[in-house]
């Protein structure tokens, strides 16, 4: 660690105030202070435990980019330095992600070397045990490859192949097996054919072929098809995803998704297909609409559950007939299901996740079912009650996944 136990020793004797006025160093001192001790401080464990560090981290970011924009350089690369630390003693599943952050700021620190043994050591880490051992390496290898980082593409091709390696197998039960996720690849291609990081348009078709060979659900094909027009920019793979897609369309939501995406030119541009679809979502909607729909019924569990509820009843039955821990149950439920995957610091309505510890959703009472907590393996947890026609049918492929059969109770109009 030379270049970090360097800086550590030089800043001691550099004013890391220097311009910066005495009101905003007392401010600056204080919210740093209140980072390092709140980390410290941290207390719980398991789920929960992650769920703090991803917080307290989170705060070390926003007081870096305001040192950066006060201009307060000397001590924004102390804060990174203090942050590296806190990330070599972390648990949390989003230790990649957390190194690359650092690695971002202090290129823009002009401190190339730091960010360079920053990598180094962070690719020394076990992150085998994790289950975002995959995303890790990503971070890292866009980290590494990114123009606006450390601009290297052949250290950046080794450790997408180790992201590679790494969605070949998913941690199930502490055993790794040789079981993908489309999710995965499709991301990991994304980030390898990007111009912006890798730029590997043969080595992104390679992965994209791997997730293709694991696509299942309309859901699947139609985002597989705006990846081969977007990243890869091949029509033909773009066109053949779509056409998959169209088969397993089953509403009239379905059809107006397709429909926006083969129109669009970054995909494939194909006004004439678009007009099609939005004739047959029509007919498939009028018919929809005969339908008065009562709510939805489950194989396995009495009673009829409106949208809002059906989550929590999946989960509840669930959870009571299976052991598992919070990770592995978002294996099962990944909180795009339901909305943005970054819903947890964005703190907006609707983007909740399919469930998330009781300790943070607390204060959601709007979003939440608080007075239904599910207690699992390692934490307590409570479900998302921000369900509609867009992501419920997301959520019922999931559960009919592990063996749910659900179905709509409706009556027909006269």
């Amino acid at each position: 660690m030379e270049h970090i136990k360097y800086t550590i020793e030089s800043l001691a004797d550099i004013n890391i105030h220097q311009g910066v006025t005495k009101d905003d160093i007392s401010y600056f001192e204080i919210k740093e202070k209140n980072c390092v001790n709140a980390f410290d401080a941290i207390s719980s464990s398991g789920d929960d435990r992650r769920v703090d560090e991803y917080n307290r981290l989170e705060d070390f970011d926003e007081l870096i980019e305001e040192l950066i924009q006060a201009g307060a350089k000397n001590w924004a690369i102390k804060l990174c330095i203090d942050k590296f630390q806190c990330i070599n003693k972390s648990v949390s599943h989003r230790q990649g992600r957390e190194y690359a952050v650092i690695i971002h700021n202090l290129c823009e620190l002009k401190q190339l070397p730091m960010a360079e043994e920053v990598l180094e050591i962070a690719l020394k880490n076990d992150f085998s045990k994790n289950v975002s051992e995959f995303k890790c390496y990503e971070w890292l290898g866009i980290a590494a490859s990114s123009k606006k980082r450390l601009n290297n593409k052949t250290l950046g091709l080794e450790i997408f192949k180790k992201a590679e390696n790494s969605a070949d197998q998913t941690l199930i039960d502490g055993t790794r097996t040789q079981e993908g996720s489309f999710t995965d690849f499709n991301s990991l291609a994304a980030s390898i054919a990007d111009e912006d990081f890798l730029g590997d348009k043969n080595y992104a078709k390679k992965v994209y072929q791997k997730a293709e060979n694991l696509a299942e659900s309309f859901k699947d094909f139609l985002a597989l098809g705006q990846s081969y027009g977007y990243s890869l920019g091949d029509k033909n793979l773009a066109r053949k995803a779509f056409e998959k897609a169209e088969k397993l369309a089953k509403r009239s939501s379905d059809k107006k998704w397709l429909a926006e995406s083969v129109a669009k030119k970054a995909y494939l541009g194909d006004s004439v297909w678009e007009k099609q679809l939005l004739e047959k979502k029509k007919k498939k909607k009028k018919k929809e609409n005969k339908l008065k729909i009562m709510g939805y019924q489950i194989n396995c569990i009495d009673g009829v559950f409106e949208e809002g509820k059906l989550a929590l009843a999946v989960l509840q039955d669930y959870c009571s007939k299976n052991e598992c821990t919070f990770n592995e149950l978002k294996e099962i439920f990944p909180d795009e299901v339901q909305g943005d995957k970054d819903y947890i610091k964005q703190k907006i309505g609707g983007n909740t996740g399919v469930f998330d510890t009781l300790a943070e959703a607390k204060d959601r009472e709007d979003y939440f079912a608080l007075l239904d907590p599910i207690t699992i393996k390692d934490a307590t947890i409570v479900v998302s009650t921000c369900w509609g026609e867009r992501n419920l049918p997301l959520f019922i492929e999931k559960a009919e996944a592990i063996g749910y059969t659900i179905s709509l109770v409706a009556i027909e109009e006269s």
